[in-house]
């Protein structure tokens, strides 16, 4: 049995290792490092479009609440 075990990625035809010591210490298998930066990528994106969502709605809440306080004479 070897220290390293070798992986191919399919996607990207690339090879890495990994110590089989990750296995024995229940650190799971790695993956494929460019697969993984394009879910990191994606996940970011993912956020970044969440966040302008919150920015909008916040915004819209804002407004209404304004637009309420004038209607009533409060301001």
């Amino acid at each position: 049995m070897t220290d390293v075990n070798v992986m191919l990625c399919t996607i990207h035809d690339l090879r890495f290792e990994q110590p089989n010591s990750w296995y024995e210490k229940g650190l799971g298998e790695a993956g494929c490092l460019v697969c993984m930066a394009e879910r990191l990528k994606a996940t970011r994106d993912d956020l970044d479009k969440a966040i302008a969502h919150r920015k909008v709605l916040l915004q819209a809440i804002d407004l209404k609440l304004t637009l309420q306080i004038n209607e009533a004479g409060w301001s």
